[in-house]
């Protein structure tokens, strides 16, 4: 309210990667070694009171995203090995838990369903999501060419996301939104293809691309 500015973190870590809980903790990345190679994830309850979170594997520079209730956040980690599995962190006690669990197998981007309850992902270009309870995963779209930018509606009940096809010797996108339970897939009939992620209206009636 005063526009003063004020450091919050005081390190001599570089801090990148920020979001905003619902409930007002804020969450950051840092790196915090010298070759710039891994990178830790730290919360702050307060400003000026970070602690780390203790995760099992260390992270490579590939965020975090709050779920909308913010109990839990989720990223994904390619440490040790050369693939990435999707984690987990659920407060308060910070307890993680890798949802994926795949071997040799990549699983990226994840993104929380307006409920809380399932994440979706990427893995060998194709869309998926995971119900948190239970573990099972669900096939939501496989296309023929790589899936981008999945992006929920807010009532949860459809998923639009974008993929790159070749249209008159150039690369252009191609909009869809299908079901949450992968059902129902429709193309986004434009006469110029988008060159944005698709946008829903909060009443998930419309969406706006450019």
């Amino acid at each position: 309210s005063t526009s003063f500015m004020h450091n919050i973190t005081q390190t001599d870590f570089t801090e990148w990667s920020f979001g905003w809980s619902q409930r007002g903790d804020l969450l950051y990345t840092a790196t915090v070694r010298q070759d710039q190679m891994s990178d830790e994830l730290i919360v702050m309850n307060r400003l000026g009171m970070p602690h780390f979170v203790e995760t099992p594997d260390t992270l490579y520079s590939f965020g975090s995203v709050w779920s909308p209730d913010a109990s839990t956040l989720a990223y994904f980690s390619s440490h040790p090995a050369n693939y990435s599995d999707i984690y987990v962190v659920t407060f308060s006690d910070a307890t993680v838990r890798n949802v994926s669990n795949t071997q040799s197998i990549s699983e990226t981007n994840p993104q929380w369903s307006p409920d809380s309850q399932h994440l979706l992902y990427l893995s060998l270009g194709n869309l998926f999501s995971v119900e948190l309870s239970s573990n099972q995963v669900t096939l939501i779209a496989d296309m023929e060419n790589t899936i981008e930018a999945p992006v929920w509606s807010p009532d949860g009940q459809r998923i639009a996301f974008s993929v790159q096809i070749t249209d008159k010797g150039r690369t252009v996108n191609q909009a869809y939104t299908i079901a949450a339970n992968g059902d129902d897939l429709r193309a986004l009939l434009l006469d110029t293809p988008p060159n944005s992620s698709v946008s829903w209206s909060p009443d998930s009636q419309q969406v706006a691309v450019i």
